[in-house]
C-alpha cells in the first residue's frame, strides 16, 4: 500500500504473489443509504486469491464475496455491509431476537456517530 501526497492510500497488485503477501484490505468507511459512514476502526477484510477469482471476506461480521475483479468483490462486501445494516440497525427492535439484538448493537458500534 502506498500514501500519495493527498494523503490517499492505494493498493497495487500485479499478480497473485501480491495477494498472498496481503495482511487485509482494510475498509474505513461505507455508504449506507445514500451516506457515508465511517468506521471506529478499520474493517479488515480477508483477501484470497484462487482460480483467478478473488475471494474476500469478514469473519467478524460473516461475509464474504467471490468475483473476477477486486474491486467488484470489495462493493459487493460493503453491500452486504449496507443490507446487514438496513436488517438490523433500521428494524423495529420489537421484531428481533436477543442475538439479533446483539449484533444489531455490534454493528452501531462500530460506525461513528
Amino acid at each position: 500500500m502506498t500514501v500519495d501526497k493527498k494523503g490517499s492510500r492505494t493498493i497495487f497488485i500485479e499478480d497473485e504473489k501480491d495477494i498472498q503477501k496481503m495482511e487485509g484490505i482494510p475498509l474505513r468507511d461505507i455508504k449506507i443509504q445514500d451516506k457515508i459512514a465511517v468506521l471506529k476502526v478499520p474493517l479488515i477484510l480477508d483477501v484470497q486469491y484462487e482460480d483467478d477469482e478473488y475471494i474476500i471476506s469478514n469473519e467478524e461480521l460473516c461475509i464474504h464475496s467471490v468475483s473476477d475483479s477486486l474491486k467488484d468483490a470489495i462493493e459487493d462486501i460493503k453491500k452486504s455491509i449496507e443490507t446487514l445494516w438496513i436488517e438490523y440497525v433500521d428494524a423495529d427492535s420489537d421484531t428481533l431476537t436477543d442475538d439479533a439484538i446483539a449484533f444489531r448493537n455490534k454493528l452501531k458500534d462500530m460506525f461513528r456517530e
